[in-house]
């Protein structure tokens, strides 16, 4: 959260924790290659290596004022980090524990700043890689799919990967021009990525959600001339006001929904549809079952309705979470997820409010989106458990007023 008043040196610790944070986020990103030469393997290792030091200067720099400033002696501090602490031992994962003890320590902290910073460390990892490949001197990584069309990873160790960080450079665009005039170029850089992943790597889901993106960055646009026009709230922001309600719909439809598919209908009519994320949804409910604290998961074989079995990863970000991380877990991120999603409609940040439902329907299909390095609006979560100051939220949108 932004404090009004801050010291000089506290303002140069928080620069530094945020380009230390951005330093180690583009160590993950940059060590997401292909098979490399022993010369290149080495430099890989070196530069993730740096990154995990810098990583953990950040949490230095941060959880030390949250010492301080008495962050560790709140009731609901003590509570993220149990339950992150638990479920992170159950699932065998840190990564939920790394995003609980980022959100406490963003207690004090510029979350704008910390974006464009983290935005900076995704292009440059991306671009990183995308330069070798393209120099020869990492394998570009070309997967044949079975029905023989090939995957082009550009150097990612999977065209998927490749698909979530160019969404996550669409997403983090159209948010950092929140309060500017969303540009033509903008919006065409959506449709352009969408339809280039979808022609050259094939990953679906990525490209769907990119184009997705681009027609509900128009339809935001549109929005706020058609108010501007009538002078008061109108049909498409009507409809956008529905939007919080994806924080319940959109799960239950991919877990419960799911499972009663499968159980009641013949699922091989729409399984292709959805890429098998059903069948995969209910190998792995019937293996592992509900628990609290969640347990390690191992890749299962899962039946389709024709007999043929398959060896499935769990690509169902919200069963994943629910069985690998447990039912608190699951309930605890959900919870902070629609308190944002009903904080961002209530503060009219209709942008942010589209880029937010779209990664959490994105978690039907994929898990990535649960980790902060692959989705950093999930840091915007700190905003939900500390409870910005009234007068904090009102300058954010009297400035994101002045400059629409």
């Amino acid at each position: 959260m932004i404090q009004n008043r801050k010291t000089y040196l506290e303002s140069i610790l928080e620069d530094l924790a945020g380009t230390l944070l951005a330093v180690w986020f583009w160590g993950r990103i940059t060590t997401e290659l292909t098979t490399l030469s022993e010369s290149l393997r080495l430099i890989a290792v070196l530069i993730f290596h740096f990154s995990r030091i810098c990583g953990l200067l950040a949490f230095s720099f941060m959880l030390v004022p949250a010492f301080r400033n008495g962050t560790f002696l709140l009731k609901r501090t003590w509570i993220v980090l149990g339950i992150a602490i638990l479920s992170s031992l159950g699932g065998a994962q840190s990564w939920l524990l790394e995003l609980a003890l980022l959100l406490i320590g963003l207690r004090d902290f510029n979350l704008d700043r910390i974006m464009k910073k983290l935005f900076a460390s995704l292009l440059l990892g991306t671009v990183f890689i995308l330069f070798l490949a393209a120099a020869g001197l990492i394998s570009a990584n070309a997967i044949e799919r079975n029905d023989g069309r090939i995957r082009q990873a550009f150097g990612f160790y999977h065209p998927n990967v490749l698909g979530i960080r160019f969404f996550q450079i669409c997403s983090m665009n159209l948010f950092l021009r929140e309060g500017k005039r969303i540009r033509f170029a903008d919006v065409f850089i959506c449709f352009f990525l969408g339809v280039f992943v979808m022609v050259a790597a094939h990953s679906r889901t990525s490209s769907l959600f990119m184009i997705g993106l681009g027609v509900l960055a128009v339809g935001v646009l549109a929005a706020g001339a058609e108010q501007k026009r009538s002078g008061g709230t109108r049909v498409l922001e009507r409809l956008l006001k529905l939007c919080p309600a994806g924080a319940v719909l959109i799960p239950a439809a991919s877990v419960a929904g799911f499972l009663w598919l499968w159980r009641h209908t013949d699922s091989s009519l729409y399984e292709e549809t959805i890429w098998s994320r059903i069948s995969q949804t209910a190998a792995y409910y019937e293996a592992y079952g509900l628990s609290f604290f969640g347990r390690e998961l191992y890749y299962r074989k899962g039946a389709l309705r024709s007999g043929v079995e398959r060896l499935y990863t769990l690509d169902n970000g919200y069963m994943y979470l629910l069985l690998g991380f447990g039912v608190l877990a699951f309930a605890l991120l959900l919870s902070g997820q629609a308190l944002l999603l009903l904080k961002t409609t209530l503060e009219k940040r209709w942008m942010l409010l589209v880029i937010l439902v779209l990664h959490m329907a994105y978690l039907v299909m994929e898990t990535t989106p649960l980790k902060a390095d692959c989705n950093f609006f999930l840091l915007l979560l700190a905003d939900v458990l500390w409870m910005r100051k009234e007068e904090e939220t009102e300058a954010k949108l009297e400035y994101i007023a002045d400059r629409t």
